[in-house]
């Protein structure tokens, strides 16, 4: 498995917690690669963060919302010009 696989598990990894054992490519990937594995020395910080995203309330979004988000990507879009 290449780095980027393993990023892309790692997220379904920490929401199913992190005492639940690793998929063995997963697993033999992190002990050959010291990347990731130090992605992975931050597994119960990262855990946590999940559980309180998990429970944070949907927000509604409002036209006024999408008209700054337009205007911010607008403004990106000129300064890339």
């Amino acid at each position: 498995m290449q780095c980027e696989e393993v990023r892309e598990k790692f997220a379904d990894h920490l929401t199913r917690g992190v005492e639940a054992p690793l998929p063995p490519q997963i697993a033999a990937h992190w002990a050959a690669c010291a990347s990731c594995r130090a992605e992975l020395a931050n597994a119960d910080e990262l855990h946590s963060v999940w559980v309180a995203m998990e429970s944070m309330p949907e927000l509604e979004s409002t036209r006024e919302a999408r008209s700054r988000f337009d205007l911010m990507i607008a403004a990106y879009q000129e300064g890339l010009n």
